[in-house]
């Protein structure tokens, strides 16, 4: 009878240094969160300078959200005519500038849409907010920011701006002035009378 082979033995893994794997998960860990509060701050900071980004020809995304203010219809997307899509927050300093000429617009041409998404606010701020303003446009309250993120936008204010085919012509980000509104507007009425 042969002999038994005795069983191989497993490797045996290097003894590990103590104290690296810490070290290195500590900074991956702080590299994350580095990285995930850039990303935020591009996201949701607005600047002073007006950007203006190609819409893509896009289908503009639909949504259904309570408005801001209580006792009002459920907000959502117009269809059939062109829509100037406002996406504001209490916090953002650029859009106290941009509500009056919002509210102006809504009040005083009726060839396009006006509407807004009040984005990552609480809704008692967003209230206040648009009280200050006399602000009475149609405005969703989106407090966890899930319609700006379906629009792919990286600030607010935004304004985005979609055609009468329901299809995002431009994205307006950092604060418009009136001239920069109108220009816009009348961009989108033009090409309703095109089509």
């Amino acid at each position: 009878m042969a002999a038994a082979t005795p069983p191989a033995t497993p490797p045996v893994a290097a003894p590990r240094e103590r104290g690296a794997w810490p070290v290195r998960r500590l900074v991956v860990a702080a590299a994350v969160v580095v990285a995930t509060g850039l990303v935020a701050a591009g996201l949701f900071v607005g600047g002073d300078d007006a950007e203006t980004a190609a819409g893509g020809n896009r289908v503009a995304p639909e949504f259904d959200l309570k408005d801001v203010r209580e006792g009002q219809p459920a907000v959502t997307l117009p269809t059939g005519k062109p829509v100037a899509l406002f996406f504001f927050a209490s916090w953002c300093i650029p859009c106290r500038e941009e509500m009056p000429i919002v509210q102006d617009l809504f009040e005083n041409q009726d060839e396009v849409a006006i509407v807004g998404v009040n984005h990552l606010d609480h809704v008692a701020d967003a209230r206040e907010f648009m009280s200050e303003y006399g602000a009475t446009f149609p405005a969703a309250h989106d407090p966890g920011g899930d319609v700006a993120l379906k629009y792919r936008l990286r600030t607010v204010p935004a304004t985005v701006f979609i055609g009468e085919d329901g299809r995002i012509d431009e994205v307006a980000y950092g604060g418009l002035d009136r001239s920069e509104f109108d220009e816009h507007v009348d961009g989108l009425t033009l090409q309703g009378s095109r089509g």
